[in-house]
C-alpha cells in the first residue's frame, strides 16, 4: 500500500503566513483545510494497518484465519518441497525441520528418524513422503531426542512396508519436540 500522505500534504504551503506581512486570512482557511486533510489520510491509513496487519503482541483475524503468536524466525522453516536422500542425512537420520514442511526421503533400509530443530513455544509440523527404493520390507520409526514421540493407539511402530509404495507421515509438536505426535497418513501406488 502506498500512502498518499505526501501526495495531500503537498497542498500545505509550509511558508504561510509570511512574518511581518499583512497575510490574507483566505490563505490561513486553505492551510488549515490542507493540514486537515493530511491528518485525515493519516488518520485512515493507521487506522488501516492496526486493523489488518499481523500483530506480534495480539492475535489477528483474517477473513476467520486467526494469526496468533506470529513469530517467524528463520525463512527456510517455510520452504516447501525439499529433497533429501538419507545418505546427505546426518547423525543418524535427523531431519531438520528448517529443511521445509514438505520432505522427500528415499529409503533402502530399515530407518529410525529423529526431527530437530522445531520452531520454539510453537507448532510445527512436517509431512513427510518416503519412498522406498527396494522391493524388500523395510521398517520405518521415529524419536525424540528431547521429548517424547506418541503415536496413535493402533499405530504400531516401527512401521513395515513390504513393497514399493509411498508412505506419508504426518509429525508435528507444540512445544519445540517436548511431546511429537506422529500420523501414518497411508501408502499410495500408481493406478
Amino acid at each position: 500500500m502506498t500512502s498518499q500522505i505526501q501526495a495531500v500534504a503537498d497542498g500545505i504551503d509550509p511558508s504561510f503566513p509570511v512574518a511581518g506581512q499583512d497575510n490574507d486570512s483566505q490563505g490561513f482557511r486553505d492551510n488549515f483545510g490542507a493540514i486537515k486533510v493530511a491528518l485525515t489520510t493519516a488518520s485512515n491509513e493507521i487506522t488501516n494497518l492496526q486493523l489488518y496487519t499481523a500483530k506480534t503482541n495480539e492475535p489477528t483475524d483474517f477473513q476467520g484465519n486467526v494469526v496468533d503468536g506470529a513469530v517467524f524466525r528463520n525463512n527456510a522453516t517455510y520452504i516447501f518441497g525439499s529433497n533429501i536422500n538419507p545418505a546427505n542425512l546426518t547423525n543418524d537420520n535427523e531431519i531438520q525441520y528448517s529443511q521445509g514442511t514438505y520432505q522427500i526421503l528415499e529409503v533402502s533400509t530399515n530407518t529410525t528418524y529423529k526431527v530437530l530443530y522445531w520452531p520454539e513455544d510453537s507448532l510445527g509440523s512436517v509431512r513427510l513422503q518416503i519412498q522406498p527404493t527396494t522391493s524388500s520390507a523395510i521398517s520405518i520409526s521415529f524419536t525424540s531426542t528431547n521429548g517424547t514421540v506418541y503415536k496413535e493407539k493402533s499405530l504400531n511402530l516401527p512401521y513395515t512396508s513390504t513393497n514399493m509404495a509411498y508412505q506419508f507421515w504426518d509429525i508435528w509438536t507444540t512445544d519445540n519436540g517436548q511431546n511429537t505426535f506422529v500420523k501414518f497418513v497411508g501408502t499410495w501406488t500408481s493406478v
